[in-house]
């Protein structure tokens, strides 16, 4: 929202973290200890949020015409004590599971493993096959309320 780049040649969580600063959005830290301490000195009002990333890959399968670009993953912490997250996989429903359908309850620890399904390239010989996709934890962030203006 803010106008970062995107870095599409060079694509990391690192980007994503500092376009999502650039947006508005506070660095807390890798740990829910982290977000304990931050919490403490917060001011009232926000939510914290998980930030999980999956790396482009090339010539999946060995198929050099079959590429994932990358992405990446939030979720957002909804209670602290007990503590509880939810997400948004693309156009399903707002759900509190991860993506192995267990409870999220510190997304540092949940399945974040999905099947995008086929890598599809051109021509007839290339191979068709499912591509499992793993999104790994990389931080814990805080959206101050009002803030962030998501469009």
């Amino acid at each position: 929202a803010s106008g970062a780049p995107t870095l599409a040649n060079d694509f990391t969580a690192e980007h994503v973290r500092d376009n999502a600063i650039s947006d508005g959005l506070v660095y807390v830290g890798s740990s829910v200890a982290d977000i304990e301490k931050h919490a403490a000195s917060a001011d009232a009002g926000g939510h914290y949020v998980a930030l999980m990333f999956s790396a482009p890959k090339n010539k999946i399968g060995g198929d050099s015409d079959a590429n994932w670009p990358g992405d990446y993953h939030w979720a957002r912490c909804d209670t602290m004590s007990p503590m509880s997250w939810s997400q948004k996989d693309g156009g399903d429903q707002v759900t509190n599971f991860d993506f192995a359908g267990n409870p999220i309850t510190d997304p540092a620890t949940a399945n974040w493993q999905v099947n995008q399904g086929p890598i599809q390239t051109q021509g007839t010989d290339k191979d068709y096959k499912e591509y499992i996709v793993s999104y790994d934890f990389y931080c814990y962030m805080y959206m101050p309320d009002g803030s962030v203006n998501i469009i």
